[in-house]
């Protein structure tokens, strides 16, 4: 009888180790001379949805400004509603919370980031790499 009770807790606490594999939460971040992005995956069932934000840090005067997250398997932009249109200047060192989230079935499936932004006269494009 204490054989099928240690067994039996032994495959339970196999089981329950397994389970807990995936973790809840990640943060992928990213920085260039201009601009901060973290995306926050949060596990949802058999998916992660990531919920961006960008932090400007440069020095120019940005009225506009335009993410694409780019994963592994991705023919494109994953959503090109991802543009912000600030009414004023984007803050230098202020975080924007994107609206647009993003759903992956793997938080390891993302690569890279690419930003296009303005300024009153100019546009300028970034990429890069997002890490753990």
């Amino acid at each position: 009888m204490k054989k099928i009770i240690i067994i039996t807790s032994f495959v339970i606490l196999v089981i329950l180790s397994s389970c807990s594999n995936k973790p809840e939460g990640v943060i992928f971040e990213g920085k260039s001379d201009n601009w901060s992005v973290s995306i926050n995956y949060v596990r949802e069932k058999s998916k992660y949805i990531g919920t961006p934000v960008i932090k400007y840090i440069g020095t120019d005067k940005v009225i506009k400004a335009e993410i694409d997250v780019i994963n592994k398997n991705d023919k494109g932009p994953f959503n090109p509603s991802n543009t912000v249109d600030m009414m004023d200047y984007f803050k230098k060192d202020e975080d924007v919370h994107l609206v647009a989230k993003e759903e992956v079935s793997s938080y390891k499936d993302v690569r890279s980031v690419t930003i296009r932004w303005a300024t009153e006269v100019q546009t300028f494009e970034e990429g890069f790499v997002l890490r753990r």
